[in-house]
């Protein structure tokens, strides 16, 4: 299997009305949490966080929002 990109869409902004931070945690415990901040697609129509080469595998999506 190879890595590829996973994108992560947010349909509903969090209560401090900032951009959440979404984190991909490997649920085998192997290599480190991926992280990275949403922000809004236009096409999209609703905040988007980018993940690339992301390794086959299960992950815990995880949403932390940012004061």
């Amino acid at each position: 299997p190879t890595s590829g990109d996973v994108l992560v869409g947010v349909e509903r902004r969090p209560a401090t009305e900032r951009e959440p931070l979404i984190l991909l945690v490997p649920n085998e415990g192997e290599g480190e949490p991926l992280v990275a901040l949403a922000s809004m697609d236009a096409e999209a129509g609703l905040l988007v966080a980018r993940f690339s080469n992301v390794a086959p595998g299960v992950y815990v999506l995880c949403l932390e929002p940012t004061a």
